[in-house]
């Protein structure tokens, strides 16, 4: 059961709140013009289950480990708002701020991208791209035989 806080809301509550609240609109809400459509646009990529979200946290400072684990639950919360996550790894080696994901279907990647590409999340412009399911399987082996779906906690 969850706890309340002196508010007398649940935490869960109070986590999925903040969560939402770290999502800001869509940077075409908020500029127009051609060529910056352009420049945020992902390129025409051949659809997959599996997806990058690139620019999620600054390379320096770098989060600590709760600020990791409260990312990852609040970008899988949003995930699963657009189908099944049946694998997720977050990044925490390289500058990219990277998030990568295995979806259940190529539909929810594509509803993934459409809607997450160009968005704000931390007051940082997010990146979303498709990767090839063969390069997914290359860079995460186990995800190949992953089949149960992931919720955030």
């Amino acid at each position: 059961s969850a706890s309340s806080s002196p508010s007398g809301r649940s935490s869960a509550a109070e986590n999925l709140e903040r969560r939402e609240k770290q999502w800001g609109g869509h940077v075409l809400e908020h500029y127009s013009g051609e060529s910056f459509r352009q420049q945020i646009l992902p390129l025409a990529e051949e659809p997959s289950r599996c997806i990058k979200l690139r620019n999620l946290y600054p390379a320096q400072p770098r989060p600590s480990g709760v600020e990791f684990e409260e990312l990852e639950a609040g970008v899988l919360h949003k995930l699963t708002q657009y189908g099944g996550v049946l694998h997720c790894f977050l990044d925490r080696w390289t500058d990219e701020g990277a998030l990568y994901a295995k979806l259940d279907s190529a539909d929810a990647a594509t509803s993934v991208i459409a809607a997450l590409h160009g968005t704000w999340y931390n007051s940082r412009l997010v990146k979303a791209e498709y990767v090839p399911l063969p390069e997914y399987h290359r860079l995460f082996p186990s995800s190949k035989y992953a089949s149960k779906l992931m919720f955030p906690p």
